[in-house]
């Protein structure tokens, strides 16, 4: 699965405290899930039958998730603490504020498993989303010297 947010206001040098993934349960379902959720290595372009979720580029690093609970339908859910993801993300050389980032999602068990959630493509108020706060450090700041 791919998901694309695109246009983050994140500008160059924050500090990510949080991100979360929440996604819009369209059915009462409970079965169990078992996946990895990793970050593009570039600015996120759009999925399409060229380019696939699992034709990106994307990092090394992994964020695992695992669960057996029961999802009611009409009901948002968070996934998964993916804060660290999206710091490699807006660390790389080429991030701007309002770039687009793209989190891949893999399956990782045997056993066929899934949850049904809304896409964007459903509306854009049930769409998933990526919940991300951060800071901005303070820009140093220039102490004034007496010229002699």
């Amino acid at each position: 699965l791919g998901l694309r947010f695109a246009s983050l206001p994140i500008p160059i040098g924050a500090v990510i405290q949080s991100a979360a993934l929440q996604f819009y349960s369209t059915t009462s379902q409970w079965i169990a899930i078992a996946l990895e959720i990793g970050v593009e290595n570039s600015s996120g372009g759009t999925f399409g039958a060229g380019a696939l979720p699992s034709a990106r580029p994307l990092n090394a690093a992994r964020v695992n998730h695992s669960s057996n609970v029961s999802w009611s339908a009409n009901t948002w859910y968070t996934l998964e603490n993916v804060t660290s993801l999206v710091q490699i993300a807006v660390n790389r050389a080429d991030w701007n504020s309002g770039n687009s980032l793209a989190l891949v999602l893999h399956g990782l068990k045997t056993n066929w498993s899934r949850k049904f959630g809304a896409s964007f493509e459903a509306g854009a108020a049930l769409a998933p989303r990526l919940s991300i706060s951060y800071t901005v450090p303070a820009a140093p700041t220039a102490t004034s010297r007496p010229v002699w």
